[in-house]
């Protein structure tokens, strides 16, 4: 996987829609439902698709949600996470880039950092389920 330039289009306070499935759903323990981190998570190149809330609307974001349902995050919060080599002084962050489709001009990815670890990955998802998102 490829990790694609930050989109200048996208400003941090813009909203980020995530469609959901119905098992992404977690009761707490004092009774109400809250996200799972599961809905941020992808199982082979860690991109997870978003519509940026602004450059869509409610109904259309919703044709891609399968229970109807999506969880919302401002895309500051993935831009956040980041990783500094040391060794090379480097920091590498998240990034949000637009995807061109015409039924969807509101749709992204967010991107991780090329040779990210497991580990970085379990934490933001738990980041964003922690958030509210």
């Amino acid at each position: 996987m490829r990790q694609l330039p930050d989109d200048p289009q996208i400003a941090n306070e813009d909203k980020l829609w995530r469609g959901l499935q119905r098992d992404q759903f977690v009761r707490q323990d004092d009774g109400p439902y809250r996200v799972s981190s599961s809905a941020f998570k992808t199982d082979g190149d860690g991109e997870v698709s978003v519509n940026v809330a602004r450059l869509t609307t409610e109904y259309e974001a919703l044709q891609h949600a399968p229970s109807g349902h999506m969880a919302e995050v401002k895309a500051s919060l993935p831009r956040s996470f980041c990783v500094t080599d040391e060794t090379i002084s480097l920091t590498r962050c998240y990034t949000i880039a637009l995807y061109e489709e015409l039924d969807n001009p509101g749709h992204a990815h967010i991107h991780p950092w090329d040779d990210i670890k497991r580990s970085h990955y379990e934490k933001y998802a738990y980041l964003i389920e922690k958030s509210g998102g």
